[in-house]
């Protein structure tokens, strides 16, 4: 697949056509890398004025961050090229397999969204250090990320429905929760912090 290797149009040319893959999960992943991408920039913006050890570890982390997220869009089409065959067998004939496929689909946006909760974090520290002329991109970066969050939730969620082991759709299915419970007001957050710093007083 290679959507990290494929440019912006390709991407979107991609998606927008007939195909099942890319789709929401990857789209999630991608705007998970814009996220971490732009919170970088900052950071590096940030850097050109005064060098900072703490500022120099964020930026290296997010670009970590944003080098996984990649590879999690292609770890995303692939499992549902896994997945995608089950769903034309009569459900009785579909077994053990297609069990372990759904859970392959589940594990992978599980990641998109713990690497969401790690940029978000460090947009909560953007969103204080970033410069003023750029600390709108820390705001668009966390709605970004909320947007990948939430959008990698539901990629778990329609999986689970399909599960007939319960206790293992539950497991997925409480994981997503507790990263949704935790994460979504800090996005929030941020993005409001970031809004008051551009608009404060106002």
């Amino acid at each position: 697949m290679g959507f990290g290797q494929n440019s912006i149009d390709e991407f979107c040319t991609q998606l927008a056509s007939s195909s099942s893959v890319p789709g929401g999960g990857g789209a999630a992943a991608i705007c998970c890398a814009l996220s971490a991408a732009l919170g970088s920039m900052t950071g590096r913006l940030r850097l050109a004025r005064s060098k900072d050890d703490e500022v120099i570890r964020l930026v290296e982390k997010g670009d970590l961050l944003c080098r996984k997220a990649i590879s999690l869009a292609d770890a995303d089409g692939e499992a549902f090229n896994r997945l995608k065959p089950y769903f034309s067998f009569p459900v009785e004939m579909r077994g053990d397999r297609f069990e372990e496929s759904l859970a392959d689909a589940c594990r992978v946006p599980l990641h998109i969204m713990e690497c969401c909760c790690h940029i978000i974090e460090l947009l909560e520290r953007y969103a204080v250090i970033a410069p003023d002329n750029c600390v709108s991109d820390a705001g668009v970066a966390a709605a970004l990320c909320r947007g990948a969050l939430e959008g990698a939730a539901f990629n778990i969620y329609i999986n689970t429905k399909s599960m007939s082991r319960r206790s293992l759709a539950e497991r997925f299915e409480r994981e997503a929760d507790a990263w949704l419970d935790e994460f979504m007001p800090r996005a929030d957050d941020v993005c409001f912090a970031v809004m008051n710093r551009i608009r404060g007083g106002r």
